[in-house]
């Protein structure tokens, strides 16, 4: 009996056949008294062994597969030997993982600060920072910083004398210039600066003489006394 086995695809001569397919093969042949000697052959086919495998790498980094340097995402397939020699055929999935980028857009009242990835900030500009993804790539934060001005506005108004001026919940009875800071929906400062006028109360006179017997109408009151 002989057991034997091939790589698939290759052959096997036995007693002067080829044998290309696994099975059981008997040849007589006669030995050296004449008697007849049989040898039964168990041929197997050792199939193609196939394997898969899967990478990931960053942009801009490269995976070396079995001597090959590769920086592309893609299907990649290698011929290896077994131990008895037969093809054994590894396919690779290389997969390129991007480097992630994100925006913000912030904005702070002046005066104020941002801390951005821990680094504070006070000036309007664009900041960068470089992080790591869990698979270890780059992922890059773009931030647009601007900064909201003091809004400032002016404001008069006009009192009597011995009026009062409610500005902002302050009771104003002085003539003057006057500032209430006040917050803006985005809680930054917006100041009001009032300027405030009293006008005084305004006397004039007049001498008016009449003849005896006559009237004077003096803003619609009609007199006729002296006094």
């Amino acid at each position: 009996n002989e057991t034997i086995e091939i790589c698939f695809g290759s052959d096997y001569l036995f007693n002067g056949e080829t044998l290309t397919t696994a099975g059981t093969y008997r040849d007589t042949t006669q030995t050296v008294a004449g008697c007849d000697s049989i040898t039964i052959l168990e041929l197997t086919i050792a199939p193609i062994l196939a394997g898969t495998q899967d990478a990931n790498i960053c942009l801009g980094d490269s995976y070396d597969f079995h001597g090959e340097v590769l920086t592309t995402a893609g299907s990649y397939v290698d011929t290896l030997q077994t131990t008895a020699g037969c093809d054994s055929m590894i396919t690779l999935t290389l997969t390129v993982d991007p480097i992630i980028e994100g925006n913000e857009t912030v904005e702070i009242c002046f005066g104020g600060d941002y801390v951005f990835h821990g680094e504070t900030l006070t000036t309007a500009g664009t900041y960068r920072d470089t992080t790591q993804t869990v698979a270890g790539c780059d992922s890059i934060t773009i931030l647009e910083l601007t900064i909201a001005p003091i809004l400032a506005g002016t404001q008069d108004a006009n009192i009597c004398l011995g009026d009062s001026y409610d500005f902002h919940g302050e009771v104003l009875t002085t003539a003057g210039s006057y500032v209430d800071t006040l917050q803006t929906v985005a809680g930054c400062d917006s100041m009001i600066t009032l300027t405030l006028t009293v006008d005084p109360i305004i006397e004039g006179n007049e001498t008016v003489e009449i003849c005896f017997g006559s009237d004077y109408l003096f803003n619609g009151e009609t007199l006729t006394a002296a006094g």
